[in-house]
Order: C-alpha cells, then structure tokens, then sequence
C-alpha cells in the first residue's frame, strides 16, 4: 500500500514503503539497547565455533590414525578433551535435520518471485478494493502468527490423542510433503488461469497453498530448529545456530541462481 501513495512528483513511493520498516527496525535496536540491562548476559569463555572448526580440521590431518570403529573426531583427543569432542559429535548429529534445509528454502522462497508472478496474471477486485500481486506475501507472516498458537493448544493435542505426529521426525516429514503439496496447488492454479479468460481467476484461489506452506513451515522449520536446538549439549547451541543458517544460506543462493 505505501508504495501506490504519491510522493517526490512520483506516482509510487517506494522510498516510504522502505523507509517505514527500516524506521520500526531502528526502533526495535532503540528498545532492544534500552532493556539491555535487565538481560542476563553470560560472558563467553571460549570461541566454540572456531574450536569446533579446529578440531574437525585437526581431525582431518589425522584420518589415517582412525582406528576401525572409531568416529573420526577421536583421534583429535591429543588436543582437544574428551567432553569437547563428545559434544561435537552430538552436534553433528543433530545437524543431519537440517540436511533438507537448502531444498525447503530453495522451494519456500518462491513466493516471493513465481507465485508473484502467477498472480499478475489474477483478478485482484475484492469488495471493491484492488488487492496487488506482491501484497500476498503478507499472508504468510500473518497465518504464521495464527496457526503458530492454533497448532500448540489445538492440533498438536489432537493429533496427539489419534496418537499421529508423535515424534519430531513425523511433523518434519509431513511439513516437507505440505510444502510440495503447496505447489501442487500452485500448478493446478497455473492450469486454469491459461485455460480461463485474461486476468478472471480471482486472486483468492491463491489462499489455499499459502495456508499449506505456512503449515509446511510449522511442521518442517519450526519443529526441525526447535528439536536440535533442545538435543544440542548447552556448549553447542550456537554451532546449531551456524550449521541451519548455513544451510538456509545455501537454500537461498540455489533459489537466487534460478529466479
């Protein structure tokens, strides 16, 4: 909407429709600094992301030490302690969930260009307002924040008691198959906007794949990020943090190298 307003002796503003969130991000640094004092700040003692690097690399100079039935991390214990070495393996593990990272945001972040795309080519009219293309993509932050709470106090509990999507493995599998059903959807749109008049399918028929991926989202993201953070040993929990922005990093050049 702030960039159809009229501004510069322009007939589009995209200087307010930047402005305004890069203004509200400043604000949230403003108050984030301001309560800084009421956080409980625990002063790092080691880089455990650079020790981790080191041991994996000190672990590859050494690969041809590696006893038969040993992990390969184990022959760095003349360097590194046992406990140190015992985490790293947790946390390497734990790192296989997000394997299937590149590929979801690869796929996720279609809806910024193809399904933009797709709905240029719909009928925005709705009760007598023009809904624009690119303003679809705030359905997914808002059905985000919806069903966030709606899947916690009452799918989850459902389902529970069918006794389905028990284990962290089942909700990530089923968010994965979510998001591919999504573009199903989105290809069953695409076949009948070519096969309907110019611009006569409503922009609407696009609600139904943004509440299967924003569902996708929670089952897949969500559950994956929150089930290594939790099995991650304490000491580790930023090299999680590394190894899924790493890998959503890697989802995304994938994205941009074809769109």
């Amino acid at each position: 909407y702030l960039r159809e307003v009229e501004c510069l002796g322009q007939d589009s503003c995209y200087s307010l429709a930047f402005g305004v969130p890069a203004a509200l991000m400043l604000c949230a640094i403003i108050f984030f600094f301001c309560g800084k004092k009421s956080y409980r700040v625990n002063k790092p003692e080691d880089n455990v992301i650079v020790e981790s690097l080191k041991c994996m690399k000190h672990a590859i100079t050494r690969r041809k030490l590696k006893k038969k039935g040993d992990h390969w991390l184990d022959t760095t214990s003349d360097r590194f302690t046992p406990i140190f070495i015992s985490n790293l393996k947790a946390v390497l593990r734990v790192g296989l969930l997000f394997l299937p990272y590149p590929m979801f945001w690869a796929l996720y972040d279609q809806q910024g260009s193809r399904w933009v795309l797709q709905a240029t080519k719909m009928n925005g009219n709705t009760f007598g307002l023009t809904i624009l293309p690119d303003q679809m993509q705030v359905l997914n932050p808002i059905l985000i924040l919806i069903m966030i709470p709606l899947f916690d106090r009452g799918i989850y509990p459902l389902l529970q008691k069918c006794r389905m999507l028990t284990t962290p493995l089942q909700k990530i599998v089923t968010g994965g198959f979510l998001v591919s059903v999504s573009f199903l959807m989105s290809a069953l749109v695409e076949v009948a906007i070519k096969r309907a008049e110019d611009n006569s399918v409503h922009l609407m028929w696009l609600l139904p794949q943004y509440i299967t991926i924003s569902a996708g989202e929670i089952l897949f993201s969500i559950t994956s990020l929150e089930f290594a953070y939790s099995q991650a040993p304490n000491s580790m929990k930023a090299f999680t943090q590394v190894e899924e922005l790493l890998l959503t990093c890697r989802g995304i050049y994938v994205y941009s190298l074809k769109f």
